[in-house]
């Protein structure tokens, strides 16, 4: 039980570590009316997100009840590690690709608060078919709780893990006022740096953590 949640746990963190997503909020809070479009996206990122796993849940949920018991006993390893693969292609393609944060960021750049909204709901919903972290998590939670409530509750941990360094940028533009700007633009290539540098490392992480749970699972 320990090690699946600090697993899980571990998953929600390196999720987090969206250099795309980062870079639209330090975009964003460089506006006008930076608190509010900020707090707009942090909260429409976390209920899509939040949304996205549920439903990620209740698929997984019907699936198992359904097909899991027709499927040979190798078949979780092998999704495992399959994930796992995934993982370090994406970490090649964010070491390939240190740009791609930058032009999202420039879209940010030109959004009204209600456009904020819409952004925040596409961009959500575009990272969620590459999140792998979040669906070796999903498929995590039913050894973490035993009822459907607590199953949400670990994904309300989840996703505000996701959104952590959202609330971080928040709240340090708050404290800091007007003379955020100059912060702002050092976590903006501190971001274009990270994109580059720290994205591929954390795929690279996350693809030990699913082949270490694949392989559990195959010596189990």
């Amino acid at each position: 039980m320990l090690s699946t949640s600090l697993a899980f746990v571990a998953l929600a963190a390196t999720d987090a570590l969206n250099p795309a997503t980062v870079g639209a909020m330090v975009m964003l809070l460089m506006l006008p009316r930076p608190l509010l479009q900020g707090a707009i996206f942090l909260a429409m990122t976390f209920v899509v997100y939040l949304l996205g796993a549920i439903l990620l849940v209740e698929g997984w949920t019907v699936y198992a009840a359904q097909w899991l018991a027709m499927l040979p006993p190798w078949s979780p390893a092998a999704l495992l590690l399959s994930g796992s693969g995934i993982c370090f292609l994406l970490g090649l393609h964010f070491w390939r690709s240190p740009g791609a944060a930058q032009s999202v960021g420039d879209l940010a750049m030109a959004l009204t608060p209600a456009g904020t909204a819409v952004f925040a709901v596409l961009s959500t919903l575009s990272d969620l078919p590459t999140a792998v972290p979040l669906f070796a998590a999903v498929v995590q939670v039913p050894q973490l709780a035993e009822t459907r409530v607590g199953e949400y509750l670990w994904l309300v941990l989840y996703s505000a893990i996701y959104v952590s360094p959202l609330v971080l940028l928040l709240w340090l533009r708050g404290r800091a006022g007007t003379g955020a700007e100059a912060v702002l633009e050092r976590v903006q290539r501190a971001i274009a740096w990270a994109y580059r540098h720290i994205m591929p490392p954390a795929f690279v992480v996350a693809a030990a953590i699913l082949g270490y749970l694949g392989f559990m699972r195959l010596l189990a």
